[in-house]
């Protein structure tokens, strides 16, 4: 799987659990431009995309996961580390 195909479903996990068929979801959305990714949801992402993609992040980079493509950058890392 590569970052796009990541990206990809990183954005329909957070699409599903924001609910909100409005919203236009990007590589560059975050906490801070979308209302809806509140300090709870985003927790939920991260649950969400643990599960989705198999993988275990640190409390430190939990921190460190602001947008999207942060997120799908910490899954492909993860995922390279494990091969």
């Amino acid at each position: 799987m590569n970052q796009q195909q990541i990206t990809v479903k990183i954005i329909d996990i957070i699409f599903n659990l924001l609910e909100n068929n409005k919203l236009i979801i990007t590589e560059n959305s975050s906490s801070e431009n979308i209302a809806e990714w509140n300090s709870l949801k985003h927790i939920q992402i991260i649950n969400e995309v643990e599960k989705q993609f198999e993988v275990n992040f640190d409390i430190d980079d939990i921190l460190d996961l602001i947008t999207v493509q942060d997120i799908a950058t910490k899954i492909l890392e993860l995922k390279n580390e494990a091969h």
